[in-house]
């Protein structure tokens, strides 16, 4: 580098040592020129005195909006406490309780509470441990995807989930409980008689088909026989 290069180089620091100043000088009002300036000096670095807000995307609302949790456009997501958080919050809870006693506070609501303090101090300790960490994992995996597998592990006689009785009306949830019980005396029997599980399944199986199979049956000369009794000239020889 030539002396001639150090002494731009010298200049320009000078400048911009001027422009600082000047900044100070003359405040707010010299912001425009002071860029131009800049921008002389180093061609390129463009700066807007007065940006324009950009707006955030749909579904990601700022930290100041004032969101509505009715609008659908906005997502917002539950905030899921983990146990550290839990253990955390109970534990500011009962020494904010502590702290608020009036003077003349009854000594065993105080020991009370300074016992359930220590409670939860040793809950927000375990709450950190990596032990707790592991568990929160696994806590997470059975709520989440793998809910339906840990489930069917925890089956030791049914293999399918229980049947979903919300829809049925009092008489059919009746008649379901007569054949549950049906079911599992008929299952008995065969178990005590020796007959292998596999050949239990498969006629139950079958048992059930035949059973609803006939209820459906009925089901429908039931109805045929209710529409002709509507009919005007039903009974008339």
């Amino acid at each position: 580098m030539t002396d001639s290069d150090l002494q731009d180089d010298q200049d320009d620091d000078d400048l911009l040592w001027d422009i600082l100043r000047k900044i100070d000088e003359e405040g707010e009002e010299a912001d425009a020129h002071l860029l131009r300036e800049l921008e002389a000096i180093q061609p390129g670095m463009s700066v807007d005195p007065d940006p324009e807000p950009v707006e955030s995307p749909k579904g990601f609302p700022q930290a100041s909006d004032n969101t509505d949790p009715d609008d659908h456009d906005i997502i917002v997501h539950e905030v899921k406490l983990t146990r550290y958080d839990k253990a955390i919050r109970k534990r500011r809870d009962l020494e904010a309780k502590r702290a608020a006693l009036p003077a003349d506070h009854d000594p065993c609501k105080v020991a009370a509470l300074d016992m359930q303090i220590k409670i939860a101090r040793a809950a927000v300790e375990r709450a950190e441990s990596d032990v707790s960490r592991m568990q929160e994992g696994i806590d997470e995996w059975r709520a989440g995807v793998g809910r339906e597998r840990r489930n069917e592990n925890r089956r030791k006689v049914r293999t399918k989930p229980n049947a979903d009785l919300s829809s049925m009306t009092p008489d059919q949830k009746a008649q379901h409980e007569r054949d549950r019980r049906s079911d599992a005396n008929w299952i008995k029997r065969r178990r005590e008689a020796g007959m292998p599980e596999a050949q239990i399944q498969a006629e139950l199986a079958v048992r059930i088909h035949t059973r609803e199979a006939k209820r459906a049956e009925q089901a429908r000369v039931d109805a045929e026989q209710a529409a002709m009794q509507e009919l005007p000239h039903y009974g008339i020889a």
